[in-house]
C-alpha cells in the first residue's frame, strides 16, 4: 500500500466523497489480503459494513443484488426458532461446511427479518435477489440471468462476508412436474440446482418461501437446513404482540400501557394473527387512535373496572366492537356488617375469583382493606391454611367453589340461599341471607361462651366445697353436712346451670 492511498483516503473523508472513501477503503482492504494480511483487510471491510455512513459494499453496482439495511430493532421469536437461530450462527461461525438454508412458513412470521438478524449478529452484509430483473418472459432469458447472478455471487470481493438472501424463492423454483410451463420452469429450476451446487462454500446463501410444498424437492435437498416458522402458539403471539407494542409506544409520550388490557383484546380474536400481520394491526392502530378520545376503549374499560365491574369484549370478525360491562352488587347491609365485625375487632379479607380490579373496587365499597384477587377454586383452600398461620378463621361463602375453603376453614359459614354443596360444607348457615348475621353469630357465640365460663363456676363450688363437707373432711371444725342436704345442694347445682343456661333466651343481641 502507497502513502499516497493513504493521503487519499483522508482526502476523501474530509471532504465528504463517500462513494471515493468507500471505493479507496476497498482498495486498501484488497491490498491488505493480497499481501497475506487477511485479519486487517476483513476488519476493514467489517468496519465499513457497521457503519450507517455505507451501504453495504459492492465494488459494481449489481442488476440483480440489492443491498439491505439490516435493523437493530428487537425480533421476538419462539424459543425454540430462536435455538435453530443460534445453530445457524454457530455453524456459520465455525466454517463446518453449512453454509445453505432454507426458512419455511406462512405470510408474516418473521422469515425475512430472521434473516437480517442472524446477519446482523454475525457480522455480514446482506444482499437480496432482485426477482423483478431475474425473471424475463422471454424464453431461456432466465436461465441465462440466473448464472449472470450466481458468477456474480461466486466473484464477490471477500466472500465471506456476505449472506444471499432468496425471498420467496417459490418465485422460480416450484415444482417441475405440476408446472403448466413445464419446459422453461423446468429448466430454470434444473439451472438453479445445478449453480447452487457450484455455489462457493464461503457465500452464506439463505431462501425463504410460503410455499414449501410446492417446491422442487430436488431443491430442497439441496439445503443443509430447513427451518419451520410456523411455530407459534397463541401465548407466543400474544407474547410477540407485546414486545411490538412496548417498541412503538417508545414514540408516543403520556399513554398508559395496560399491557393485561391488550393481552385480552387480542386473545379476543377467533385467530390471533402472525407477528407481520400483528405488528401492522398495531402500528395502524397507534397511527389512527387519539389518546385524549373520552370514549377509547382503554379509557372506557378502566372506568368500568373502577365502578366494579367485570368488562366482556365483544369482537365481530376478529375486530373489537364493543363491551359488555357486567357487575355482582355488594349484598344489602355488607357494609355495616363489616363496620360491625372491624369494631369488634375482627380482620376481614375479600378471597375473590374476580380480577383486581373489580375486587379493590368492590372492597372499597364495603369497606374491606385486603383483597386477595383472581384466585382460582381449588386455589382457595390454600389461601386460607395461609391465612390461619395467623390465627383461627371463619369463611363466608356460598358457591360450590367455596366447598373447598369452607370446609378447611376454622369456622365455615354458608348463606342460606347458597348451594347445597357449600350449605353441606358449613358449620354455620345464615338461613335469612342477611350479612348481618355475621356479627349477631359473633355475638351470640361470645355470649354463650361467657355463659359456659359462668356456669362451671357454679358448678365448682359444689365441687370443690360442698363434697369435701359431705365427705366430713371439715367435721373436727364442726362442718357436717348430711346427705339430705348434700344431694339438695348438688340438685340446686344442676338447676342453677339449667336456669343460666335459659338465660341466653332473654341476652340482647344487636
Amino acid at each position: 500500500m502507497k502513502k499516497s492511498d493513504v493521503l487519499d483516503l483522508i482526502k476523501y473523508h474530509y471532504e465528504g466523497r463517500e462513494t471515493e472513501f468507500r471505493n479507496q477503503s476497498i482498495a486498501i482492504a484488497r491490498n491488505f489480503n493480497k499481501h497475506g494480511d487477511t485479519q486487517l483487510a476483513q476488519y476493514i471491510m467489517g468496519l465499513m459494513s457497521q457503519s450507517d455512513r455505507f451501504m453495504p459494499q459492492i465494488e459494481n453496482p449489481s442488476e440483480y443484488l440489492t443491498p439491505v439495511k439490516l435493523d437493530i430493532g428487537p425480533l421476538p421469536l419462539p424459543l425454540s426458532i430462536m435455538n435453530d437461530l443460534k445453530g445457524i450462527i454457530n455453524a456459520v461461525n465455525h466454517h463446518i461446511g453449512i453454509n445453505k438454508f432454507l426458512f419455511v412458513g406462512s405470510p408474516g412470521t418473521g422469515k425475512t427479518e430472521s434473516v437480517k438478524q442472524v446477519a446482523r449478529l454475525i457480522g455480514k452484509e446482506l444482499l437480496v435477489v432482485d426477482f423483478s430483473h431475474l425473471v424475463d418472459s422471454k424464453l431461456g432469458q432466465t436461465v441465462k440471468n440466473l448464472a449472470t447472478l450466481f458468477n456474480e455471487i461466486n466473484n464477490l470481493p471477500f466472500k465471506q462476508n456476505y449472506i444471499i438472501l432468496f425471498d420467496e424463492i417459490d418465485s422460480i423454483v416450484l415444482d417441475r412436474v405440476n408446472q403448466n410451463d413445464l419446459r422453461e420452469m423446468g429448466r430454470v429450476t434444473s439451472a438453479f440446482l445445478k449453480e447452487l451446487d457450484r455455489l462457493s462454500p464461503e457465500i452464506v446463501l439463505i431462501a425463504t418461501t410460503n410455499l414449501f410444498e410446492n417446491l422442487d424437492k430436488a431443491v430442497t435437498r439441496r439445503f443443509d437446513a430447513i427451518i419451520d416458522f410456523d411455530r407459534y402458539t397463541d401465548e407466543d403471539k400474544v407474547e410477540v404482540a407485546t414486545i411490538i407494542l412496548n417498541e412503538l409506544l417508545k414514540q408516543f409520550k403520556n399513554v398508559a400501557r395496560d399491557l393485561k388490557l391488550f393481552k385480552k383484546i387480542i386473545y379476543s380474536s377467533n385467530k390471533i394473527p402472525n407477528p407481520g400481520d400483528l405488528r401492522n394491526m398495531i402500528r395502524t392502530s397507534l397511527a389512527f387512535s387519539d389518546p385524549q378520545d373520552p370514549h377509547d376503549y382503554q379509557k372506557r374499560f378502566e372506568l368500568l373496572e373502577k365502578e366494579a365491574k367485570t368488562v366482556v369484549f365483544l369482537s365481530v370478525d376478529g375486530q373489537l366492537k364493543g363491551l359488555i360491562a357486567l357487575q355482582d352488587v355488594p349484598k344489602e347491609n355488607a357494609k355495616e356488617a363489616i363496620a360491625k365485625l372491624k369494631k369488634r375487632g375482627l380482620r376481614t379479607v375479600m378471597l375473590t375469583g374476580d380480577n383486581a380490579g373489580v375486587a379493590h373496587a368492590i372492597a372499597e365499597q364495603i369497606g374491606i382493606e385486603e383483597v386477595i384477587a383472581n384466585v382460582l377454586p381449588e386455589e382457595k383452600a390454600h389461601e386460607i391454611h395461609k391465612l390461619q398461620k395467623n390465627g383461627k378463621l371463619a369463611f363466608v361463602g356460598d358457591g360450590i367453589n367455596d366447598a373447598p375453603a369452607l370446609s378447611v376453614a376454622d369456622v365455615g359459614i354458608a348463606m342460606g340461599s347458597g348451594t347445597d354443596i357449600a350449605i353441606e360444607s358449613a358449620d354455620l348457615v345464615l338461613t335469612t341471607n342477611n350479612l348481618l348475621g355475621l356479627a349477631r353469630a359473633f355475638d351470640m357465640s361470645k355470649k354463650t361462651f361467657n355463659r359456659i365460663l359462668l356456669n362451671l363456676f357454679w358448678a365448682s363450688i359444689y365441687n370443690l366445697i360442698g363434697i369435701p363437707i359431705a365427705a366430713g373432711v371439715f367435721s373436727g371444725l364442726g362442718l357436717v353436712l348430711n346427705p339430705e342436704l348434700a344431694g339438695l345442694a348438688m340438685a340446686f347445682s344442676s338447676v342453677s346451670v339449667l336456669i343460666s343456661s335459659l338465660m341466653l333466651n332473654f341476652t340482647k343481641v344487636d
